[in-house]
């Protein structure tokens, strides 16, 4: 079975057609700038524009940088305002006739991983981390998806004001390319916020993806984690594959 899995970035939107027994790409990705202002109909265009390229007429699932209940988007933080309480498969069914499902865009590489990659066959309490501009997150038991968990928005103490902040900016790639830092400091930070997911939530491991990965040798040992620290698998292709596994669950063969 093969599925069109969309990521929706800030800068870009892309799209791939997923292998949902290996969950490998079977396409090259795709990529369109995401339009700005980003409002439902455009955004709508840019999905067009996708299925055009990949004459595609199967099911779809889209990771969307916004929290996700049964496919309406509640908001849209980083996009658009007027996305919020947009019903998205319902709109792409009218006007393309294609069923899709919606998921939060840090689940979807969360699930992706849990699936097919670094997770796969992890019992017990699981967190995906991805680094990107900010902190993603996934939570997992027994390999089932707690959805919408925001762990990037917990607030850590900023030393240098000494006012608390939300992690994601202190810890986020953005945050460490914004002030600076050498891999020594912003791991200290990072660091911080696992010990503190940890000290709240006792999980079983933490699997890091994101951008970030892409180069473990600059900041992985320098990082102090109390349990499992695992690297994830499929770096920036997991949006991808991970929407595409959340619209089979969601739609199976429908």
């Amino acid at each position: 079975m093969q599925i069109l899995g969309i990521d929706v970035g800030g800068s870009g939107i892309k799209g791939a057609v997923v292998d949902m027994d290996s969950g490998e790409l079977v396409t090259e990705r795709f990529r369109v700038v995401t339009p700005h202002p980003c409002t439902p109909d455009a955004i709508l265009r840019v999905f067009g524009e996708i299925f055009k390229h990949f004459q595609w007429k199967g099911l779809v699932g889209i990771g969307f940088p916004g929290v996700v209940k049964d496919n309406v988007i509640y908001n849209a933080p980083n996009l658009d305002p007027s996305l919020a309480n947009l019903k998205l498969s319902e709109r792409i069914f009218k006007k393309y006739a294609l069923k899709a499902a919606v998921i939060n865009d840090a689940d979807a590489a969360a699930v992706a991983e849990m699936r097919f990659g670094t997770g796969r066959n992890c019992n017990g309490l699981s967190i995906v981390v991805t680094v990107g501009t900010g902190l993603g997150s996934g939570v997992f038991y027994n390999g089932v998806l707690i959805p919408n968990i925001e762990f990037g928005h917990v607030k850590m103490l900023d030393k240098r004001t000494g006012r608390y902040r939300e992690s994601e900016k202190m810890a986020g790639d953005a945050a460490r390319q914004k002030y600076e830092m050498d891999w020594v400091e912003w791991s200290d930070r990072f660091s911080r916020h696992l010990k503190y997911l940890c000290s709240v939530f006792w999980p079983d491991r933490i699997i890091l993806g994101g951008g970030i990965t892409k180069k473990p040798d600059k900041f992985i040992k320098k990082l102090e984690c109390p349990v499992e620290l695992l690297l994830a698998h499929f770096g920036n292709r997991a949006g991808i594959v991970g929407a595409a596994a959340a619209a089979r669950d969601a739609l199976g063969g429908k």
